[in-house]
């Protein structure tokens, strides 16, 4: 690709689309609720991983991951 064939591609700031989804407020909780809920993931995976050697019964995981 060439530097003229380029000029045909819109370019797309990222930081005017993430001020613009801010901005509106069910975008913002949307976000918000996704980055909790990928915390909540990652803390999960780690504390299982930490303890797996641990875990040895199925039901055992199980309860951890599925139940509240």
């Amino acid at each position: 690709m060439d530097e003229n064939e380029y000029d045909e591609y819109t370019q797309i700031s990222w930081s005017d689309t993430i001020k613009g989804l801010i901005k509106d407020p069910e975008s913002r909780n949307s976000i918000l609720e996704n980055l909790k809920n990928i915390s909540v993931f990652i803390a999960s995976s780690m504390i299982i991983a930490k303890y797996a050697h641990k875990i040895c019964e199925p039901q055992l995981l199980s309860k951890i991951l599925f139940e509240s």
